[in-house]
């Protein structure tokens, strides 16, 4: 993506708010970030850098042998004849196995004293919708990259990345269809056939559909009628006759990522002591009751951990001169937790009340922290709740983050990235599919099933360098509201439809795979 992004370092990286307002920045040069670390907690020095040896190791070794690799069984996962040799050549035998499957509080606590220090690598689990409690200690290579390879910006905002996808796109022969809903994936004997679109008896036909909504969403609703059109043998071979709707239901019920209310706020001033990237957390008084899934006003923590991003700071088009834009995204409880808790989440409304004390105490830390008063100068703001997050993007539970990436809900324990219930030709990426949720992941995820793809219809997979070789066929790509049609791909490929039904522009597995592959290099 270097070619079509500019993209600049976050330095600092962060900058972590704790509840007892003071601060600390997480910086890229060792000997200055030991030396913050120290004062904190003597000791933390040497600590420090034993944690930061663990973390890269485990980013290394998570990466090639868990998440950026295909897999379909576990044996093709673990692959022992592969693993066995790098444990040794690269150093990652000394991994503490057990630590790192266990919760990642626990890891951080033979590292570290105090519950400040514990929470500047812990936050990164806010990502991914879970709490360091909830996170396996593999979950410290998120700290690893951050700290190593670094926090970076592409000037213009996140929609940058899929304005410059889209021209990638279109250059490579898409077009885009505005306004366009996908209604139904279109299944006949057992084989995704194409895709019926909302308000119209119209079907997009091709030989393979890659969907990229919210992957329980897609089984429960754009799958509908998916069984009815199975062969017999599939539903014989699950001892169901529902096979396709019996899987959306189970993932349904399991365990979703936090919800997130979002603040968008806009300021007539320059925020004082935000960074780009500013993390208000509960610790040291508040550190575990700030990462409860809070669902009533009376929950919230006195410090409550939420994130702040001020692309104001250093990108000057995201704010008039002397002004500042701020994004505030605030974990809560989804919509899931929020109906254990008593709450008729079919009526709207349900957020209110939360949200307003959530806003409140927002301003507060603001004030406590040294920012000023803040709301004495919003001259504009926008709110979203989980109940808009899930009707703005199809999104189950209102879960931000998808299914939630707890131990048991990942790589063969998550669902696959092909289907596995009858329907061939039929291909998920995103947030509720393997590798996992988080954009890093979801844009190897899709670098992945582009592979796949191509594997399974007798294509050359793709490398980080992009495509190579003669363009012949054509893929399409159908969404909500955008639709794209027509990528060529390099090689004999079929048409492969991919359908989006949420906001964000579809992009077919070919176009998604450039730049994942580059972003993978890049950002």
């Amino acid at each position: 993506m270097k070619d079509h992004l500019t993209l600049r370092r976050a330095d600092p990286a962060y900058r972590v708010v704790f509840g007892d307002n003071t601060s600390l920045d997480l910086l890229y040069d060792m000997q200055k970030m030991s030396d913050q670390l120290e004062a904190f907690e003597p000791g933390a020095k040497t600590k420090y850098a034993g944690f930061l040896d663990l973390a890269r190791k485990m980013y290394e070794m998570g990466i090639d042998q868990f998440i950026d690799k295909p897999f379909s069984t576990w044996g093709e996962l673990i692959d022992l004849p592969e693993l066995l040799p790098k444990l040794v050549d690269r150093g990652w035998w000394t991994l503490p196995f057990l630590d790192i499957a266990g919760p990642y509080d626990l890891l951080l606590k033979k590292f570290f004293k105090d519950p400040r220090i514990r929470s500047i690598f812990s936050f990164q689990t806010m990502y991914v919708g879970l709490t360091p409690y909830r996170a396996p200690g593999a979950f410290c290579l998120l700290a690893g990259t951050e700290l190593t390879d670094g926090v970076w910006y592409p000037l213009g905002g996140f929609q940058g990345i899929g304005g410059e996808m889209a021209k990638v796109a279109v250059k490579n022969g898409v077009k885009m269809r505005t306004g366009t809903a996908v209604d139904e994936v279109v299944v006949e004997n057992g084989v995704a056939v194409g895709l019926r679109l909302e308000g119209s008896s119209e079907v997009i036909r091709g030989d393979a559909v890659l969907v990229n909504a919210d992957l329980t969403y897609a089984y429960t609703h754009l799958l509908k009628g998916a069984d009815a059109n199975l062969p017999r043998s599939a539903g014989e071979a699950t001892s169901s006759a529902t096979p396709v709707a019996d899987f959306g239901e189970y993932w349904h019920k399991k365990t979703f990522a936090s919800g997130v209310i979002s603040f968008l706020f806009a300021f007539d001033v320059e925020v004082p002591r935000l960074l780009q990237h500013t993390v208000f957390v509960g610790a040291p008084d508040c550190e575990r009751q700030a990462w409860q899934p809070v669902s009533r006003p009376e929950g919230i923590a006195k410090s409550p951990n939420f994130y702040v991003h001020t692309p104001s700071k250093t990108d000057p088009s995201a704010a008039p001169e002397g002004q500042d834009s701020v994004m505030i995204l605030f974990p809560v409880a989804n919509m899931q937790e929020m109906e254990k808790d008593g709450f008729d989440m079919s009526k709207p409304g349900a957020y209110k009340e939360l949200t307003a004390a959530c806003r409140a105490v927002i301003f507060r830390r603001f004030r406590e922290a040294g920012c000023g008063d803040l709301e004495a100068h919003l001259v504009d703001e926008v709110i979203r709740d989980p109940q808009e997050w899930k009707e703005l993007y199809n999104l189950d539970h209102g879960a931000a983050f998808g299914l939630s990436c707890g131990l048991l809900q990942l790589a063969m324990t998550r669902p696959p990235p092909k289907d596995e219930n009858g329907v061939e030709g039929l291909y998920f990426t995103g947030a509720s599919t393997r590798p996992g949720n988080g954009v890093p992941l979801v844009m190897m995820g899709a670098g992945l099933v582009a592979n796949q793809i191509a594997q399974d219809f007798g294509v050359e997979a793709v490398n980080n360098q992009g495509h190579e070789g003669p363009s012949k066929d054509s893929a399409w790509a159908a969404g909500r509201p955008t639709a794209c049609e027509g990528v060529p791909l390099q090689g004999q490929m079929p048409e492969a439809h991919a359908a989006n039904t949420t906001h964000s522009t579809a992009l077919e597995a070919a176009a998604a795979d450039v730049v994942a592959k580059s972003m993978r290099q890049d950002a």
